[in-house]
Protein backbone atom coordinates (compact mmCIF):
# COMPACT_ATOMS: atom_id res chain seq x y z
CA UNK A 1 0.00 0.00 0.00
CA UNK A 2 1.12 3.67 -1.12
CA UNK A 3 2.03 5.69 2.17
CA UNK A 4 -0.53 8.18 1.30
CA UNK A 5 -3.54 5.41 1.50
CA UNK A 6 -6.09 6.76 3.63
CA UNK A 7 -8.11 4.62 5.79
CA UNK A 8 -11.01 4.79 3.94
CA UNK A 9 -9.00 3.51 0.83
CA UNK A 10 -7.51 0.97 3.36
CA UNK A 11 -10.89 -0.19 4.55
CA UNK A 12 -12.27 -0.40 0.48
CA UNK A 13 -9.05 -2.70 0.15
CA UNK A 14 -9.86 -4.62 2.90
CA UNK A 15 -13.50 -4.88 1.59
CA UNK A 16 -12.02 -6.16 -1.40
CA UNK A 17 -9.86 -9.01 0.22
CA UNK A 18 -12.27 -9.84 3.08
CA UNK A 19 -15.52 -11.15 1.10
CA UNK A 20 -16.74 -12.81 4.07
CA UNK A 21 -16.23 -9.44 6.35
CA UNK A 22 -19.74 -6.94 6.39
CA UNK A 23 -18.04 -3.78 6.39
CA UNK A 24 -20.52 -1.26 6.73
CA UNK A 25 -20.54 2.80 6.66
CA UNK A 26 -19.39 2.75 10.04
CA UNK A 27 -16.57 0.45 9.51
CA UNK A 28 -15.23 3.60 6.68
CA UNK A 29 -14.95 5.93 9.78
CA UNK A 30 -12.14 3.68 11.26
CA UNK A 31 -14.78 0.68 12.99
CA UNK A 32 -12.82 -2.60 12.09
CA UNK A 33 -15.36 -5.54 12.18
CA UNK A 34 -14.47 -8.99 10.90
CA UNK A 35 -15.65 -12.45 11.24
CA UNK A 36 -13.10 -14.57 13.92
CA UNK A 37 -12.12 -17.68 14.46
CA UNK A 38 -11.09 -19.20 17.75
CA UNK A 39 -11.42 -15.94 19.45
CA UNK A 40 -9.04 -14.37 17.21
CA UNK A 41 -9.36 -12.40 13.74
CA UNK A 42 -9.16 -14.18 10.35
CA UNK A 43 -6.10 -14.59 8.53
CA UNK A 44 -7.36 -12.76 6.06
CA UNK A 45 -7.85 -9.82 8.33
CA UNK A 46 -4.00 -10.41 9.63
CA UNK A 47 -2.62 -10.57 6.24
CA UNK A 48 -4.29 -7.16 5.36
CA UNK A 49 -3.18 -5.35 8.67
CA UNK A 50 0.50 -7.12 7.90
CA UNK A 51 0.46 -5.29 4.62
CA UNK A 52 0.00 -1.78 6.21
CA UNK A 53 4.12 -1.44 6.97
CA UNK A 54 4.27 1.18 5.09
CA UNK A 55 1.06 3.30 6.58
CA UNK A 56 3.22 2.36 10.02
CA UNK A 57 6.48 3.86 9.30
CA UNK A 58 5.05 6.95 8.10
CA UNK A 59 2.74 7.82 10.57
CA UNK A 60 -0.41 7.88 8.05
CA UNK A 61 -2.77 6.61 10.89
CA UNK A 62 -1.38 8.50 13.89
CA UNK A 63 -4.19 10.09 16.07
CA UNK A 64 -7.01 8.80 14.38
CA UNK A 65 -9.39 7.11 16.57
CA UNK A 66 -10.32 3.37 15.76
CA UNK A 67 -12.96 1.29 17.06
CA UNK A 68 -13.53 -2.48 17.09
CA UNK A 69 -16.52 -4.92 17.11
CA UNK A 70 -17.36 -8.35 16.94
CA UNK A 71 -19.77 -11.74 17.29
CA UNK A 72 -19.69 -14.97 17.81
CA UNK A 73 -21.35 -18.31 17.69
CA UNK A 74 -21.70 -18.43 21.33
CA UNK A 75 -21.47 -16.64 24.80
CA UNK A 76 -17.69 -18.32 25.58
CA UNK A 77 -16.71 -17.70 21.89
CA UNK A 78 -14.29 -14.58 22.18
CA UNK A 79 -15.99 -11.76 22.25
CA UNK A 80 -13.31 -10.10 23.76
CA UNK A 81 -9.62 -11.65 22.82
CA UNK A 82 -11.06 -11.04 19.08
CA UNK A 83 -11.35 -7.20 20.06
CA UNK A 84 -8.21 -7.56 21.50
CA UNK A 85 -6.32 -8.85 18.63
CA UNK A 86 -7.67 -6.15 16.80
CA UNK A 87 -6.64 -3.51 18.25
CA UNK A 88 -2.89 -4.57 18.81
CA UNK A 89 -1.85 -3.95 15.20
CA UNK A 90 -4.01 -0.57 15.57
CA UNK A 91 -2.07 0.41 18.72
CA UNK A 92 1.05 -0.23 17.28
CA UNK A 93 -0.09 1.96 13.93
CA UNK A 94 -0.63 5.20 16.24
CA UNK A 95 -4.46 5.02 16.06
CA UNK A 96 -6.35 5.97 19.41
CA UNK A 97 -8.69 3.00 20.32
CA UNK A 98 -12.38 4.09 21.58
CA UNK A 99 -14.13 1.28 23.61
CA UNK A 100 -17.12 1.19 25.75
CA UNK A 101 -17.30 2.11 28.94
CA UNK A 102 -19.13 0.06 32.12
CA UNK A 103 -21.42 3.08 32.55
CA UNK A 104 -23.06 2.45 29.26
CA UNK A 105 -26.67 1.11 30.14
CA UNK A 106 -26.75 -2.40 29.28
CA UNK A 107 -23.05 -3.03 29.60
CA UNK A 108 -23.07 -5.25 33.45
CA UNK A 109 -25.49 -7.62 32.92
CA UNK A 110 -26.08 -11.61 33.48
CA UNK A 111 -28.01 -13.02 30.25
CA UNK A 112 -26.25 -14.52 27.54
CA UNK A 113 -25.68 -11.85 25.23
CA UNK A 114 -22.73 -9.17 23.91
CA UNK A 115 -20.97 -5.76 25.07
CA UNK A 116 -17.40 -5.80 25.99
CA UNK A 117 -15.66 -2.85 26.98
CA UNK A 118 -12.64 -3.77 24.36
CA UNK A 119 -15.71 -3.32 21.53
CA UNK A 120 -19.67 -3.81 21.32
CA UNK A 121 -20.22 -7.90 20.44
CA UNK A 122 -23.39 -9.95 20.06
CA UNK A 123 -23.80 -14.34 19.76
CA UNK A 124 -24.96 -14.34 16.21
CA UNK A 125 -24.85 -18.65 16.74
CA UNK A 126 -23.32 -21.27 15.83
CA UNK A 127 -24.89 -21.14 12.49
CA UNK A 128 -25.40 -16.97 12.06
CA UNK A 129 -29.22 -17.42 12.75
CA UNK A 130 -29.09 -14.88 15.58
CA UNK A 131 -30.08 -11.33 15.37
CA UNK A 132 -28.24 -8.60 17.39
CA UNK A 133 -30.35 -8.13 20.75
CA UNK A 134 -31.90 -4.65 21.36
CA UNK A 135 -29.22 -4.00 24.04
CA UNK A 136 -26.04 -5.02 21.73
CA UNK A 137 -27.61 -2.51 19.37
CA UNK A 138 -27.80 0.08 21.76
CA UNK A 139 -24.35 -0.39 23.09
CA UNK A 140 -23.36 -0.39 19.30
CA UNK A 141 -24.51 2.70 18.65
CA UNK A 142 -22.92 3.98 21.89
CA UNK A 143 -19.62 3.20 20.80
CA UNK A 144 -20.25 4.42 17.09
CA UNK A 145 -21.04 7.81 18.29
CA UNK A 146 -17.99 7.91 20.99
CA UNK A 147 -15.96 7.08 17.45
CA UNK A 148 -17.36 9.59 15.81
CA UNK A 149 -17.33 12.35 18.89
CA UNK A 150 -13.42 11.75 19.47
CA UNK A 151 -12.84 12.22 15.52
CA UNK A 152 -14.73 14.92 15.56
CA UNK A 153 -12.93 16.54 18.61
CA UNK A 154 -9.08 15.44 16.63
CA UNK A 155 -10.45 17.28 13.64
CA UNK A 156 -10.50 20.16 15.46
Amino acid sequence: MATSCSSRELLRKASNQLPESKLSSAARRNFHTLKKNYGNMTAQMKALIDGTASLWLSGAMEGKPAGVFTSTASTHGGQETTCITMMIPLIHLGMLIVGVPYSTQGMIHTEARGGTPYGASTISGPKGELAPTAEDLAICRVQGKRVAELAKKVRG
